[in-house]
């Protein structure tokens, strides 16, 4: 009888782990509930044999980091990422169905030979997949890892790119650290030619060539290349071609037969790109070689039928009903500038603003669109007028909304942080804008954490709260300005936490260090190297910021600020060189 399992029952940052749901290279996957936002996650753990190997802890640390960045329905979020007990783990959207690929394993077992899904299977789940993409690609992210495994098919039938465990950002050059020279990434059965002869070569056309031989499997039943080694099945991705997919399965459209070849080119250059798969896959238009399709074909995503139900494969083959062919919906482009915006329609749910556009009915909607962030919310409102299969773009003036002072409480003795400010010792904090508060009060040793929400009419709602060991998450980290604009990550160090880590540290103290305790949340100067190194060594999830974030931090707060030198030295800029103290503003690892 296997040993039981050690994580079963218990919490994980703020997450109580309930069941195992799965193994992969890198981890294993738990259904767990988030104690604090009440709600069922997946949680991702790194293996423990694993777990000892710094390089392994950097990559699995890095998918976080990646996927966190990518908010869109066909893509699995993820939440957040963290190290807890030494243990470094994902928080991500719990997806109830099956992975793709096990789905095509139930078909091909069911006919008792390789067996691909109908055509307009394909192309439902395909469109989805390319969209799914489409936004990874536009986070400046390459999944490189694409294959039937690392798809999830909801309940709902709706397809979710999951898994960036191998995940790399373009313009990351320590992400290609990671990956040793020589080292193949991706599977073999759907590797791109260029990830098997320069993993630090792949850019998202590779992933499209990785699609391309998913799109492949799904049509036919079995990857484009087989073999009795991986290097049989490498050197096929390299050298030869595909049998024709009209061959492999008669009566498969000859615009998804083109359209896997060209995805399956050798020449990068020559593939298509995310959206043009979407569109042609959506819309049933024929590519022909090199062919670019037109941007009106997405609004036809909406028209797509999804089906109801779980269980087996069974429920995606089942036909569609046939319906009234309603008018094609228009494609509603948001156009504000924040990152992270979010929208809904006629009071209806929130959804992310993705950047490629929203398949809205055509008609005249009520719009609310409102930057998703901690701190005071910019939100705008208004009503358009859309048009059957018209792209509309709609740019918002994001405003932040004043409402009658509110205290926030946090009991308990130390300092209170609120939306990545130090706010004082007291038992509350006010605020004057509505928006999502995160609080939380450093005693020290415990971090006491709660979430406000604070509507337009100035009613305030507790949504959460909880228990960690270290600060950190979005009370203690600075997304955003006063004005609710974003900025880069960031925390400045007061004087109150700067002393409790002192008197920890038998530290001695800088000149005027009593008098700045006068007002112990505002930033603490003149602190030497030493009790910068003591700051660094007991906030293990921070670093110092470049010299060109230092500048700029060291111009706003009139204060030399401590930087990351070449050689990962601490050094100061914006004091002259006879300086030999100065501030401390941290930024995440």
């Amino acid at each position: 009888m296997p040993a039981p399992d050690p994580l079963l029952g218990t919490l994980v940052g703020s997450i109580r782990i309930q069941s195992r749901l799965g193994a992969g290279a890198m981890g294993v996957v738990y259904r767990g509930r988030h104690e604090v936002l009440n709600k069922d996650v997946a949680v991702k753990v790194l293996l423990q044999a694993r777990g000892n190997a710094e390089h392994a802890r950097q990559r699995f640390l890095r998918e976080g980091q990646a996927a966190a960045k990518i908010a869109h329905p066909n893509v699995v979020q993820v939440f957040e990422a963290g190290v807890a007990n030494g243990t470094p783990f994902l928080v991500m959207e719990l997806v109830i169905g099956h992975s793709l690929g096990s789905l095509l394993d139930e078909v091909s077992r069911k006919a008792g030979k390789p067996t691909g899904l109908p055509p307009e299977t394909v192309a439902r789940l395909g469109a989805g997949i390319a969209l799914g993409l489409q936004a990874i690609h536009t986070a400046g992210v390459v999944h490189r890892d694409v294959k039937p495994d690392n798809v999830m098919v909801a309940a709902d039938r709706s397809p979710k790119v999951a898994d960036l465990g191998l995940a790399k950002e373009i313009a990351d050059p320590d992400a290609l650290r990671l990956t040793g020279t020589g080292m193949v990434v991706g599977t073999p059965l759907y590797c791109a030619p260029e990830a098997i002869r320069n993993p630090q070569d792949i850019t998202p056309a590779a992933d499209i060539y990785s699609f391309g031989a998913t799109l492949y499997h799904m049509v036919a039943g079995k990857p484009p290349f087989d073999g009795a080694t991986a290097y049989n099945v490498m050197r096929a991705h390299l050298e030869d071609r595909p049998k024709p997919l009209r061959e492999v399965v008669p009566g498969t459209p000859a615009s998804l037969s083109n359209l896997v070849d060209l995805c399956l080119e050798k020449e990068p250059k020559r593939r298509p790109t995310a959206m043009q798969i979407a569109e042609a896959l959506a819309g049933g238009t024929a590519l022909k070689a090199r062919q670019r399709v037109g941007l009106a074909a997405l609004a036809l995503v909406g028209a797509i039928a999804v089906l109801g139900g779980a269980g087996g494969a069974w429920w995606l083959l089942r036909p569609v009903p046939q319906a009234v062919v309603a008018p094609a919906n228009a494609l509603l482009v948001i156009q504000g500038a924040h990152p992270k915006l979010r929208v809904r329609f006629d009071g209806g749910a929130w959804q992310p603003a993705v950047a490629e556009g929203l398949s809205v009915p055509p008609g005249k909607h009520q719009i609310e669109v409102e930057a998703h962030q901690p701190g005071p919310a910019l939100r705008w409102s208004g009503s358009v007028e859309l048009a059957p299969s018209a792209l509309v773009r709609q740019p918002v003036d994001l405003q932040t909304t004043t409402v009658p002072e509110q205290r926030l409480v946090m009991p308990g003795a130390g300092m209170l942080y609120v939306a990545g400010e130090a706010a004082g010792l007291e038992p509350t904090v006010s605020v004057t804008f509505a928006g999502s508060w995160p609080i939380a009060r450093w005693e020290g040793g415990l971090w006491r954490t709660r979430t406000y929400e604070v509507d337009a009419q100035g009613r305030q709602n507790l949504l959460g709260e909880g228990v960690r060991d270290l600060p950190g998450g979005e009370a203690w980290w600075q997304v955003c300005d006063r004005e609710g604009q974003p900025i880069e990550p960031r925390h400045v160090i007061c004087w109150w936490e700067a002393d409790r880590i002192r008197a920890a540290a038998k530290l001695g103290e800088p000149s005027g260090w009593v008098e700045q305790g006068r007002r112990p949340a505002q930033p603490a100067l003149r602190m030497r190297s030493d009790l910068v190194d003591a700051i660094l060594g007991r906030l293990s999830d921070v670093r110092l910021p470049e010299r060109r974030l230092a500048s700029l931090y060291a111009a706003e707060l009139r204060q030399p600020v401590w930087f990351r030198t070449a050689n990962d030295r601490p050094s100061l800029v914006g004091g002259g060189p006879e300086t030999v103290a100065g501030c401390l503003v941290v930024v995440p690892k």
